[in-house]
């Protein structure tokens, strides 16, 4: 339940539902896939569907903060996601020992993605 003043789920299953949040952004995104906006243009629908499969909605203004609420979850968890993967890339001084050292978690070419864009000028903007 998402009660109507604040932008969280309370309840006994909130912990599930944030879980399950994680485990479908991390098994349906690619990193190649962009932003955070192009992978929920790309993906948005069939990530809402798998969670509104797994969990009971209730229709109308509930099921639609719901969505919101769950887009904002895999959103928050999706960057915590790639800054932890930034240290990982931070921790090896060369293309070659971060390649070794891929995290279990991130599919090869999505790793190798990563390593260029992390080395980027445009990600050493950003940070």
């Amino acid at each position: 339940m998402i009660p109507d003043d604040i932008d969280r789920a309370v309840s006994s299953g909130a912990r599930d539902i944030v879980n399950y949040c994680g485990l479908i952004m991390r098994s349906t995104i690619s990193f190649q896939d962009g932003n955070w906006q192009k992978i929920v243009l790309k993906h948005g629908e069939v990530i809402w569907l798998k969670v509104k499969d797994k969990f009971e909605v209730c229709s109308g203004l509930r099921e639609h903060r719901f969505q919101a609420f769950v887009i904002s979850t895999m959103q928050r968890l999706f960057r915590a996601w790639k800054a932890r993967l930034s240290i990982l890339y931070s921790k090896y001084s060369t293309n070659e020992e971060r390649l070794s050292h891929r995290p279990e978690d991130v599919e090869l070419e999505d790793w190798k993605y990563l390593i260029q864009y992390f080395g980027s000028p445009e990600f050493k903007v950003l940070t």
